[in-house]
């Protein structure tokens, strides 16, 4: 059966089609998130803006928006794991408490002292 074969060309043997793939998603930290949503506030497109990150237009609209209606905190990521997010919640009371109780204590020290006598790790950024 073989004999009735087609034989394949060599031009349907060496054709390469070039798909492109997925778009990578690249991660804007939260401050080039909040410089972008005051361009667009001062005046800047939003084309111009995503041309310069080289994000979407759509995107950068979303920021200014989320910006202007929740602020800084719109950006800041909560963990999606309700045990994480309570216990970032309760670690959060604890270091206002602290920072509360001891006022003259910067966040270094307030972030020393939870490593030191509780071994947690914490941001000195994030109070």
């Amino acid at each position: 059966m073989a004999f009735f074969r087609k034989k394949k060309t060599r031009a349907t043997r060496t054709a390469v089609v070039e798909r492109p793939g997925p778009k990578k998603r690249i991660v804007v930290p939260v401050e080039m998130k909040v410089l972008a949503s005051e361009a667009f506030e001062a005046g800047l497109s939003a084309g111009e803006i995503a041309e310069i990150i080289g994000a979407a237009k759509a995107t950068v609209s979303a920021w200014a928006k989320q910006y202007r209606e929740e602020g800084v905190d719109a950006f800041l990521k909560s963990p999606s794991n309700t045990r994480a997010r309570k216990y970032c919640d309760e670690l959060r009371l604890r270091i206002e408490g602290m920072r509360k109780e001891n006022p003259e204590a910067g966040v270094r020290r307030i972030r020393d002292e939870l490593r030191r006598e509780e071994a947690i790790e914490v941001s000195a950024e994030g109070f």
